[in-house]
C-alpha cells in the first residue's frame, strides 16, 4: 500500500545539517514501507539537494526568505492529499504553523530536541534524544509520543552495518575528526591547532570537512600541512567510522552515528541544542565531553586525545555502552508507528 508523507526541514551555513540528514533518513524508511516521500526546502545546499533528487524524491523549492516560511505551500499539499503525514523539523517552526498544518488536514509529525513550545499541535511527537524520556511535551491526549534514542533516524548506511566486529587496540592508530557539515565556529581548526602538539606519529588521522563549512579551503590546508587526510563532504560515514579507533565530533546527531558503530568520541557542543545532549552521553559514559566550543582549550584537546588514545579500557567501555543505546533500528520503529497511526484513524 502506497502512502504519501511530506517532510518541512531546513538546511544552511547557520544551522547546519543535522535536521536535514535526519529527515532523508526517515524518508528512506518510509519509502521502503511504501511511502511517497516529497522534500519542501529552502536549503541552499546542493549536496542536500542532489541526495535528495538522486532518491528520486520530489523537491519543491521554498524561498529562503520567504515571511511565511513556505507553509502556504506544505498546506496547500496537505488539503489536495487529506490524512497524509507531514514531518515538521526545525526551531522555525512554531506552533502557529503546525496549526496551520493540522487545520489543513495533515497528520502531523513534530521532531524536536527538547522542550520549547507552551503547546505541539502534533499527532505524532518525536525527541531521539537520550534524556528525553524524562520530558511532558505538551499535546493532546490522543497524541502519541516517541522519546529516546531507541528513536534515533540513522542513515541507510549506519542502520545497515555490521558494528558487532570492532576491537579496541592497546593504543588508538585511527583518528577521526568530524565537526559538522558547516562547523559555524571552526572548531575544525583549533581542534586540528591542538593536535600539532599531540604525539600523533604512529596515528592516521582523517579530517572530514562537510560541503557547508564556509572555510574548507583554510582548513584542509592546516590538515594537509599535518600529513592528515582529508575527505571533502562525506558520502560514506559509516565506513569512516568503522575504520576509525577515536573521533572528535560535534556532540549533534553524529552523537548516534557513533553509539551505532561503538566509536569512542570526544565531543565539542557547537550549538545550543547540543548541550543536553553532550551532558547525557558524557553522563552515561558514552563520550569525554569537551563544553562549549568557546571554553574549549587547547589544553583540554591535547589532554582528552593523549589519555584516550593510550586507554583502551575507556575506549572500550565508551564504545560497548554507545552501542546498547543506539541499535540502528530507529527510523523503523517511528514508520511502525506512523503506519499504526494511520490503520487506527
Amino acid at each position: 500500500m502506497s502512502w504519501k508523507v511530506a517532510f518541512r526541514v531546513d538546511a544552511d551555513a547557520a544551522m547546519g545539517a543535522g535536521h536535514f540528514m535526519r529527515c532523508l533518513s526517515l524518508a528512506h524508511a518510509c519509502n521502503a514501507r511504501g511511502g511517497e516521500p516529497v522534500f519542501f526546502s529552502a536549503t541552499p545546499i546542493q549536496g542536500l539537494i542532489d541526495r535528495v533528487q538522486d532518491a528520486g524524491y520530489e523537491l519543491v523549492q521554498i524561498e529562503p526568505d520567504a515571511p511565511d516560511l513556505g507553509v502556504r505551500a506544505i498546506c496547500v499539499w496537505a488539503s489536495k492529499n487529506k490524512r497524509s503525514w507531514v514531518v515538521l523539523d526545525g526551531y522555525q517552526f512554531n506552533g502557529a504553523y503546525q496549526l496551520a498544518l493540522a487545520q489543513a488536514g495533515a497528520r502531523l509529525m513534530v521532531i524536536d530536541d527538547f522542550l520549547r513550545l507552551p503547546r505541539y499541535h502534533a499527532d505524532l511527537m518525536l525527541d531521539q534524544n537520550l534524556g528525553s524520556e524524562d520530558r511532558h511535551y505538551p499535546v493532546a491526549t490522543t497524541s502519541r509520543v516517541l522519546l529516546g534514542p531507541r528513536y534515533a533516524l540513522l542513515a541507510r548506511g549506519f542502520v545497515e552495518a555490521d558494528s558487532g566486529g570492532r576491537a579496541y587496540p592497546d593504543r588508538a592508530g585511527r583518528f577521526l575528526i568530524t565537526l559538522g557539515a558547516s562547523d559555524p565556529v571552526d572548531a575544525t581548526s583549533k581542534v586540528l591547532s591542538a593536535l600539532a602538539s599531540v604525539d600523533m606519529s604512529e596515528v592516521v588521522v582523517t579530517v572530514v570537512i562537510g560541503g557547508a563549512n564556509q572555510r574548507r579551503t583554510e582548513v584542509r590546508r592546516l590538515a594537509e600541512a599535518s600529513g592528515y587526510r582529508v575527505i571533502e563532504d562525506a558520502t560514506d560515514m559509516p565506513s569512516l567510522m568503522a575504520d576509525a579507533d577515536l573521533a572528535i565530533t560535534a556532540a549533534g546527531s553524529t552523537s548516534w552515528e557513533v553509539c551505532r558503530m561503538g566509536l569512542p568520541a570526544i565531543t565539542i557542543t557547537l550549538a545550543d541544542n547540543q548541550r543536553d545532549i553532550a551532558a547525557a552521553l558524557s553522563g552515561a559514559g558514552v563520550s569525554v565531553d569537551l563544553g562549549w566550543h568557546d571554553d574549549v582549550t587547547v589544553d583540554g584537546i591535547q589532554a582528552a586525545a593523549t589519555r584516550l588514545i593510550g586507554d583502551q579500557g575507556e575506549r572500550e567501555r565508551m564504545g560497548t555502552t554507545g552501542q546498547k543505546l543506539v541499535d540502528g533500528q530507529g527510523s523503523s520503529r517511528v514508520v511502525d508507528a506512523m503506519i499504526e497511526s494511520q490503520d487506527l484513524s
